[in-house]
């Protein structure tokens, strides 16, 4: 008894198709085989790909490693207050060793801000020149 493998005709029949699927496959065999004649890998376009994704998790939880500690007020609140004392607009915010960096306009003159979280006290004024 012959098993599939061994039984030539069915394997010519499939070579000698004009079958979609099989147009497909050579179609494809024929892409990769230009791409390694150019020295080109189907690797490398996937690799760069995954490189980027990893680098598009990483660097959002890279940044949010720092948390305000513990008994501060929300952020809002703190902006808030800030606003109540002339500092508008707010244009940035960020979280330093523990305190909340903020550049601020007061006016016409921008300011860079060190701003305890826990009672939204501006600890630090410097204007920004830059």
């Amino acid at each position: 008894m012959k098993t599939s493998r061994s039984n030539p005709d069915v394997y010519e029949l499939i070579g000698s198709m004009n079958h979609p699927v099989k147009g497909s496959f050579d179609s494809l065999n024929i892409a990769t085989e230009q791409n390694r004649q150019r020295g080109n890998s189907i690797m490398q376009p996937i690799s760069k790909l995954l490189l980027a994704v990893i680098a598009a998790t990483a660097i959002p939880s890279a940044i949010a490693k720092e948390k305000p500690p513990p008994g501060a007020m929300a952020l809002s609140t703190v902006l808030t207050k800030l606003e109540q004392q002339g500092y508008t607009p707010i244009v940035e915010v960020d979280l330093d060793n523990g305190k909340w960096k903020v550049e601020a306009y007061k006016g016409e003159q921008k300011y860079d801000l060190h701003v305890d979280p826990n009672s939204a006290e501006v600890l630090s004024e410097k204007p920004d020149n830059n």
